[in-house]
């Protein structure tokens, strides 16, 4: 069987083929949103290769239906409040700006509606950085699909500063973007020096958010 290792450098060699000729690729990492993150509502969330469909979804779909029913974790009771509103005015919340933001927009990436596996890759290149939605087995053997999307973009210089959360878990980052918003997100592999230097203000865990 693949490695776990050898499966995330297939599924980022497969991201960066949705980069035009030319387009170098600096960095690139499998990204989730943080733990503690909050969910968009279902209208927030982008529709991802509508359709389709892999091995394992009707098993993972009624898991989360006993989920839901053992948890009381009924989505559209949860999507008559919004627990956005919460969090939106508290800085030190692991999102700041409003799903309609430039870190929000970014964010809800990692909450797709689909019916297939998802795999969520951050390309950093030379002057954008990208999260592309690769296909992927929903449960069991590693296994690519064959759909590949970009689901969000922006140009590097929107970025305005990394905090790298380690003082949380290894891994975690808040991005922050000019319009003053930012989200935290969780690279789960080594190399994370490098992306920071993608980001031209780095700040440490005990720095204050601007």
């Amino acid at each position: 069987m693949i490695s776990r290792e050898e499966f995330d450098q297939q599924l980022k060699d497969r991201a960066a083929e949705v980069l035009p000729p030319g387009e170098r690729v600096l960095d690139s990492h499998l990204m989730a949103a943080a733990e503690d993150m909050p969910q968009p509502r279902r209208k927030h969330r982008p529709v991802v290769f509508p359709g389709e469909r892999m091995a394992g979804f009707g098993l993972v779909a009624c898991l989360a239906v006993v989920f839901r029913i053992v948890t009381f974790d009924w989505r559209p009771i949860e999507d008559l409040y919004d627990r956005w509103e919460l969090r939106d005015s508290f800085k030190n919340r692991p999102f700041f700006g409003g799903w309609q933001s430039a870190a929000g927009q970014m964010a809800r990436q990692f909450f797709p509606r689909t019916k297939t596996g998802v795999a969520h890759v951050m390309l950093v290149t030379e002057r954008q950085l990208l999260i592309v939605h690769v296909q992927q087995a929903t449960f069991g053997r590693r296994r690519l699909g064959r759909h590949v999307a970009v689901g969000w973009s922006a140009d590097l210089r929107e970025t305005a500063w990394v905090r790298n959360r380690r003082d949380v878990k290894s891994g975690t980052y808040q991005i922050g973007f000019v319009d003053g918003s930012w989200a935290t997100v969780f690279i789960g592999a080594q190399g994370w020096s490098r992306f920071e230097r993608a980001f031209g203000r780095r700040l440490a865990p005990t720095d204050p958010i601007p």
